[in-house]
C-alpha cells in the first residue's frame, strides 16, 4: 500500500496527458466528511481527464466502469480504485493517508491516469503482485554498473549536475590488494623486503542517464610487514623484522573500472621494529624494540584485468619520523635510519 500526499499527486497530474483513452462510468463511495462525488469529478477534471467527455464517448470505444471507495482505518484513511470492464477487473490501486481529503485527491490522481490508458488486459488477483499507485513507470532499466563500463568523471569539488527523472544510483567499488616489494635507504647497506595488504573504498554515483562519477578521494587501510632482514658490521650482525598500520587516502586522477586506474596516494601509520644484535665473536644478543612512526606519499597505478581481477604497481618516498638504530655492547652506533627513503612494489587483487 502507498501514500500519495496532496503535493505528490499535484506533481503526477502535471505530467498526464489530457486526452481520454476510453469512455468510464463512476462508481464511488465514501464515509461522511468525505468529498463527494461532485467534489471527486471536479478533482478528476482539475488533473485534466473528464468523466462527462468519456460518458459522451459510449459507443466509440469499450466502456468502462471505475469502483472508488474511501474507507476508514485505524490511522486515517485508506482509498482504491478498480477498473471494470467486460474482460474482468483490473488490480485494485490503493493509497492511504491521515485525512480523507489527502486519500482523495491521490484517488483523484489515480483516476485520472485510468483515464487516460487503454482499458487493461485481466489478470489473476490470486497470482498477481499488488500494483502501487502509479509514479514512476515499473519498467525502468537501471544503468549498469560502474565496474562494467569505460571511464567515469572525477568529482573532487562542489558540482551541480542536471539529471532526468528517474533512479540516482549510489554505490562503491571495495578493493583489496596484497603487494610485495622492497623498502631502498631505509637502513645502511640493506634492501628491506615488503609485504603489504590494504583494502580501499572508493564512492560512486550513477545519473539516471547511465554518467558515473566517483565522488571525492578514496579512503584506505594499510597493513605492512618489514623483514626479516639481516644488517652485516665487522664483527656484529642484526636482524631486523618490523610492523606496522595506518590509514590514509589517494586522489584518483583517471579512473577506469574496467581498465587503468592512476591515483596518488598517501598514508599515515605506526608500528614497531624489532633487532636483535649479537657479536660474530660470541657473547650474548642485545634485544631492542623501537617504535615506528612513518608518513608517505606514492604513485599508484591499478590495471584491472576483469570485473574483479587487478593487477597493482606503487612506487613512493617515505619519511621515517624516528630514526631506527642498533648499538654494540659498549653503546656506540652500528646504524641509524635516515630520515628519508623509497619502495617500490607490485601486487595482485579483487574488487567488487
Amino acid at each position: 500500500m502507498s501514500s500519495l500526499s496532496p503535493l505528490a499527486a499535484l506533481s503526477l497530474s502535471l505530467a498526464a496527458p489530457a486526452a481520454l483513452a476510453a469512455p468510464a462510468a463512476l462508481d464511488y463511495q465514501a464515509p461522511a466528511g468525505c468529498p463527494d462525488e461532485g467534489s471527486f469529478v471536479l478533482a478528476v477534471e482539475a488533473r485534466g481527464a473528464s468523466l462527462e467527455a468519456a460518458e459522451r464517448a459510449v459507443g466509440k470505444l469499450e466502456p468502462r466502469r471505475l469502483r472508488v471507495r474511501i474507507e476508514p482505518d485505524g490511522s486515517g484513511f485508506t482509498g482504491s480504485l478498480v477498473v471494470q470492464t467486460s474482460a474482468g477487473d483490473s488490480q485494485p490501486r490503493h493509497v492511504s493517508g491521515k485525512s480523507c481529503a489527502e486519500v482523495g485527491d491521490a484517488l483523484a490522481v489515480v483516476t485520472a491516469i485510468a483515464l487516460q490508458r487503454e482499458p487493461e488486459a485481466p489478470t489473476d488477483v490470486a497470482a498477481a503482485p499488488a500494483a502501487a499507485a502509479p509514479a514512476a513507470p515499473a519498467t525502468e532499466a537501471l544503468p549498469p554498473p560502474a565496474a562494467e563500463r569505460g571511464p567515469v568523471q572525477l568529482v573532487m569539488a562542489r558540482r551541480d549536475v542536471l539529471v532526468p527523472p528517474g533512479k540516482l544510483v549510489l554505490d562503491h567499488i571495495s578493493t583489496h590488494t596484497l603487494s610485495a616489494g622492497v623498502q631502498l635507504g631505509a637502513i645502511r647497506g640493506v634492501v628491506l623486503p615488503r609485504l603489504d595488504y590494504s583494502i580501499s573504498r572508493t564512492n560512486l554515483v550513477t545519473t539516471p542517464d547511465a554518467r558515473a562519477f566517483v565522488l571525492g578521494n578514496e579512503f584506505r587501510v594499510r597493513w605492512t610487514l618489514l623483514g626479516p632482514a639481516q644488517h652485516d658490521a665487522p664483527g656484529y650482525e642484526t636482524s631486523l623484522l618490523g610492523i606496522k598500520a595506518g590509514v590514509g587516502g589517494c586522489t584518483p586522477l583517471t579512473y577506469d573500472p574496467a581498465g587503468l586506474i592512476f591515483k596518488v596516494c598517501s598514508d599515515m601509520t605506526v608500528g614497531i621494529m624489532a633487532l636483535n644484535t649479537r657479536s660474530t665473536r660470541g657473547g650474548p644478543t642485545r634485544e631492542k624494540t623501537q617504535g615506528l612512526a612513518t608518513a608517505n606519499v606514492e604513485a599508484h597505478v591499478q590495471y584491472n584485468l576483469s570485473r574483479l581481477l587487478h593487477l597493482d604497481l606503487r612506487a613512493g618516498g617515505e619519511m621515517w619520523l624516528n630514526r631506527i638504530s642498533a648499538e654494540r655492547e659498549d653503546g656506540s652506533r652500528l646504524f641509524q635510519s635516515p630520515l628519508f627513503n623509497a619502495y617500490v612494489m607490485v601486487g595482485v587483487g579483487f574488487h567488487f
